[in-house]
């Protein structure tokens, strides 16, 4: 008992003993004086050296023999445009930036990255690469890869959607920012639509963050619903939707989405994500629509300077702009004859026909 006593004796001097050097050493420090600040570093960036990939892109490089290590930034040259209420859809598709190219998978683009000890990242508006110096040219190699010829399966597209609209909508059902089909008419046929997709074989990923029950609501709302494994016999492949169901298919080659646009009925909006100039030339000049909105949806609607309509069954006639003001204008023919003064150089082409008149009338036409 006197030997635990004194433990616990001693142990409680110490504290006592160490709490008071702490007071003593604060004391000493005079907080009332801001504490001289040390000598600037000396920031020496050199010129960069210049160069250019075989794939067009331009590098910057700036040699720093004190760290073993290089950085990268990327960045893509899109023109300006302004998202609106569609908001998020450019980060929707930088989010599938590095997951994999059209020669690499997603395993293997990723497996390399961490045995290079890198780091690539991909934003809407570029891309961001590091690691060891002795591993620079991989890393550019696989950032140019992976711009140029991006990995977008479906898999990580629906993963990413999902996540956006988690993010944008975390409720659906009684969410005043969600919208709702306009009327019961209108929701059956959406059911409809779905309904003859899903006995047809078509896979479907319904986005409710929530878990929400709409059996029972006050409204006609249907959650964000992504279709897949389509095909051209279900109805939702061959009638204008106006809902939130969004039927997907997958392609390999451009052409393959440009001979499927061309199979159809001309679209009232046609969409481009990417930012190869001459893949978004080819698609536009090989198709036809109604209006065009690249790397957003419907932004060409919200541009007042633009005429917005259709082309045959997606619309006919233009409104808006100034293309509109003459689309609900109605123009009057107008047209004055030249009198009597000319009568007799009609002569030659009034019956009864004299000399070569075919001639003449050929000569009058040109």
């Amino acid at each position: 008992m006197k030997t635990k006593m004194k433990t616990i004796h001693i142990k409680l001097i110490a504290i006592i003993g160490f709490a008071f050097f702490t007071l003593q050493t604060n004391a000493q420090i005079d907080r009332s004086k801001m504490p001289t600040p040390g000598p600037e570093p000396e920031i020496n960036l050199e010129k960069p050296t210049e160069f250019k990939l075989k794939n067009g892109i331009t590098v910057l490089v700036v040699e720093n023999n004190k760290l073993p290590r290089v950085s990268y930034q990327l960045s893509i040259d899109n023109k300006p445009y302004v998202e609106g209420n569609k908001a998020g859809v450019a980060n929707l598709l930088s989010s599938m930036l590095g997951n994999g190219t059209t020669s690499i998978s997603k395993e293997d683009f990723n497996e390399e990255v961490d045995f290079l000890g890198a780091n690539i990242n991909f934003g809407s508006s570029g891309g961001f690469g590091s690691g060891l110096v002795k591993y620079s040219d991989r890393i550019v190699e696989l950032m140019a890869d992976a711009t140029m010829n991006p990995l977008l399966t479906e898999e990580e597209f629906i993963k990413e959607t999902k996540d956006a609209v988690s993010q944008y909508y975390p409720t659906l059902k009684d969410n005043e920012d969600y919208t709702s089909v306009i009327n019961e008419k209108h929701y059956d046929r959406l059911k409809d639509l779905l309904n003859d997709a899903i006995e047809k074989g078509a896979h479907i990923d319904e986005i409710n963050p929530s878990n929400e029950d709409f059996s029972q609501q006050e409204f006609y709302k249907i959650p964000p619903t992504i279709v897949t494994n389509t095909s051209d016999d279900m109805k939702i492949m061959q009638e204008e939707i106006f809902g939130p169901l969004l039927p997907v298919v997958e392609y390999d080659e451009i052409d393959e989405a440009t001979a499927l646009i061309n199979s159809k009925d001309r679209p009232l909006g046609l969409y481009y994500f990417g930012n190869n100039t001459s893949e978004e030339n080819d698609l536009l000049n090989k198709t036809s629509s109604g209006g065009v909105t690249v790397n957003n949806v419907i932004s060409h609607l919200q541009q007042n300077d633009l005429s917005f309509g259709g082309v045959g069954p997606s619309g006919m006639g233009r409104y808006k702009s100034f293309e509109g003001f003459k689309n609900f204008s109605n123009p009057r023919a107008y047209y004055k004859d030249v009198g009597f003064k000319l009568d007799k150089f009609f002569d030659a082409v009034r019956p009864p026909y004299k000399g070569d008149i075919e001639k003449v009338l050929k000569q009058l036409m040109k």
